[in-house]
């Protein structure tokens, strides 16, 4: 900073000394120190940063290491890929430098031969003008035999490396039952993918990236010199100056790529919740639970919009950016570099004819230009390496892990038991079932309240299709049709009563009207014939085979539809919930990995058996009259769905379950409704 500031200083507000310093230096020691000043300058491009000093070091140290651990990896791959001084690979790279090194050289050419062209032009020597634009045509055909030949050799260059690093994985991965192993313990998911796509994307990478950096570092060299040539020294000085301004200025105003990830991230948040929702319509509109995924949409709207204003502001400001300093500031910069040696008086320029002067224009706007590339492309360079981050250390970790394998004794494990909390076993947590039964039971209390307003509309034994069922004691379908919303009858004249205590198994083949008896039942779908009773909304509680989550902690997963505060409000507190789903989740494999405070993606963190948990448990802290079971425990142990049913039993909670395969559940029920092609039975379970 502090060069650039003087470099502007010296050579726009005081040019005498500025001159006198110049004629005296040496041609060679300018161009020295001005390579130096711009290689300085060109460091602080790529190496980015805010210019925060001290307050992100720690940041900058854990880049530093992030960076040798890959470039590390990078070029152990390489030395796969290339294995000796002497291989195919090796002349495919040497002839690739000799044909960047002979496009640099047909660049600088054509520059010179433009300006050349330019001269003739303004001076009206047709003949010359002629001649140079017949060798201008002449130079085109090995121009564009180069650019072929480079692509050619690139290409053929990233095969033989493909084809080299694919054999030297395969030699060792293939080897024995070493594959079988890898696969069970690899840290890079899906190895097949690690073998083929991440493999030819390194390969092709390597040869652009070598191309964006060799070629584009010689022409920054190539053409800071020449510049230097033209107009001195301190032209290349204001360049580098602008841009090394331009780079300050770039890290302190244009950073928007972690907003721009958060601001995807509630995106896909908030369209995820209305996928969950979508899915899940059956528990929510049953349980009740509209209201409370109301608020989680609008906090993720609030979260999207928020963020999608503050881009959108970042936006326009960058805007004003790029037209202010990018597109006027180059050129201003442009122009301060042709008008800088007239400006300070320099004795080169004194005595230049119009004609030297066209061509000495056309040679500095040209260097300017590709100056301007090179360096774009060096940055293009370094973000194609970022780019190639994360598949290197796939294939690189891979690679490890079947040399992990070979020098094992033993074969690895696949899976890894979770940690397990010490806890009460099921048969020892009877008494507080049965204080917490007391607890939601008894009306003084603030969850006998709840449940008591639940039901405080009188009871009734009928309904009518065209009226709200009243609240009744008990389940009772009298003469129900079955009907789906486009108007198929499932089952006619269903006929069928659940008193409490009683629990009731409904099998049937799929699609047969087993979750169409819930619906009905809800409200989800149109009573057209038929009348039922039913308990308080309160009193019911659905379970779907796969548990509806929201976004929030643990406890909220358990609450739901309740708020935290209204979780508050009933006297509650997180040992209840914890105990609650210890009930069924005996091995703690939940609380033994995050704690209620906890918040996570639940739909990815969560397993079937443990959204079947939260499910239940989430029934055991509604304490309804009546649980609706659709394949609720499909994914629990034989002997934790034992225990569900004797939780439900100690509690109060008559069971309704819905399941195809009954064989294992007709025992903890009373009676069987089995729904047939032709209509239904219904048959008592023998003691």
């Amino acid at each position: 900073r502090s060069a650039t500031v003087s470099v502007l200083y010296w050579g726009l507000v005081s040019p005498p000394q500025m001159s006198s310093i110049t004629n005296k230096l040496p041609p060679r020691a300018v161009i020295i120190a001005t390579s130096l000043f711009a290689l300085m300058l060109l460091n602080r491009i790529l190496r980015g940063g805010n210019g925060n000093g001290a307050t992100n070091l720690k940041s900058l140290e854990d880049r530093r290491k992030n960076n040798v651990y890959f470039l590390r990896r990078f070029f152990n791959l390489f030395t796969i890929c290339v294995p000796s001084a002497t291989c195919k690979e090796a002349w495919y790279m040497l002839l690739l430098t000799l044909l960047l090194l002979l496009r640099t050289a047909l660049s600088i050419i054509n520059v010179k031969l433009g300006a050349t062209t330019a001269t003739h032009f303004v001076s009206r020597r047709w003949t010359a003008l002629y001649r140079s634009v017949r060798l201008f045509a002449l130079l085109s055909i090995p121009a564009a035999i180069v650019n072929a030949a480079l692509k050619y050799v690139q290409d053929m260059l990233s095969i033989r490396m493909r084809r080299n690093l694919s054999q030297h994985i395969n030699k060792r991965y293939l080897d024995g039952t070493s594959f079988l192993k890898a696969a069970g313990t690899s840290k890079a998911e899906h190895p097949d993918k690690v073998i083929t796509k991440d493999i030819e994307q390194y390969s092709e990478q390597v040869g652009n990236i070598y191309c964006h950096l060799l070629k584009p570092a010689l022409d920054v060299i190539i053409y800071t010199v020449g510049l230097g040539n033209v107009v001195g020294w301190q032209g290349p000085a204001i360049i580098w100056a602008y841009f090394g301004i331009r780079q300050e200025l770039t890290n302190l105003l244009i950073t928007p790529g972690k907003k721009r990830t958060h601001q995807k991230e509630c995106e896909m948040k908030h369209q995820k919740a209305h996928h969950d929702i979508i899915n899940d319509s059956d528990e929510i509109a049953f349980n009740g639970g509209a209201s409370r995924d109301r608020l989680t949409i609008q906090s993720l709207l609030d979260a999207a919009t928020t963020q999608c204003t503050t881009l959108r502001a970042k936006h326009a400001l960058v805007t004003a950016y790029d037209t202010l300093l990018l597109k006027y500031g180059a050129s201003v910069a442009g122009y301060a570099v042709l008008l800088s040696p007239y400006h300070l008086g320099l004795q080169r320029v004194k005595f230049k004819t119009s004609n030297v002067m066209m061509r000495d224009y056309i040679v500095c706007l040209k260097n300017l230009t590709e100056l301007n590339r090179g360096i774009k492309e060096i940055e293009d360079g370094f973000r194609m390496i970022a780019g190639i981050e994360e598949c290197t250390i796939n294939v690189a970790e891979l690679l490890d892990n079947v040399d992990a394998c070979k020098r094992a004794s033993h074969y690895p494990a696949t899976f890894k038991d979770r940690p397990r909390h010490s806890g009460s076993a099921p048969g020892q947590a009877n008494d507080w079932v049965a204080a917490w039964k007391a607890k939601c039971r008894d009306e003084d209390t603030e969850l006998g309240k709840r449940a008591y307003h639940g039901r405080r509309s009188p009871p009734s034994n009928r309904s009518s299709p065209t009226s709200a069922p009243s609240y009744a004691q008990s389940i009772q379908f009298h003469k129900v049709a079955l009907t789906t919303p486009d108007g198929e009858v499932l089952v006619k004249d269903l006929s069928f009563a659940v008193e409490q205590g009683e629990n009731l198994l409904i099998t049937g083949r799929k699609a047969s009207g087993k979750t169409a008896i819930f619906r009905t039942l809800g409200g989800l779908w149109k009573l057209y014939s038929g009348s039922i009773s039913k308990p308080a909304p309160s009193d019911m509680h659905y379970l779907p085979e796969t548990t509806h989550l929201i976004e929030g902690t643990l406890r909220d997963q358990i609450i739901y539809p309740h708020t935290e505060d209204e979780f508050k409000s009933l006297g509650i507190n997180d040992c209840d919930l914890a105990r609650l789903l210890c009930l069924v989740d005996h091995s703690q494999s939940i609380l033994g990995t995050w704690s209620l405070n906890e918040a996570k993606e639940w739909t990815e963190c969560l397993s079937a058996q443990q959204r079947q948990c939260i499910g239940i448990a989430r029934m055991y802290y509604h304490m309804p009259r009546f649980a609706m079971f659709d394949e609720c425990t499909s994914y629990l142990s034989e002997e934790v769905e034992e225990y569900v049913y004797a939780t439900c039993k100690a509690l109060d909670i008559t069971v309704v379950t819905a399941a195809r395969d009954a064989s294992n559940l007709k025992k903890f029920h009373k009676s069987v409704l089995s729904l047939t092609p032709g209509g239904y039975s219904i048959e008592t379970v023998s003691e």
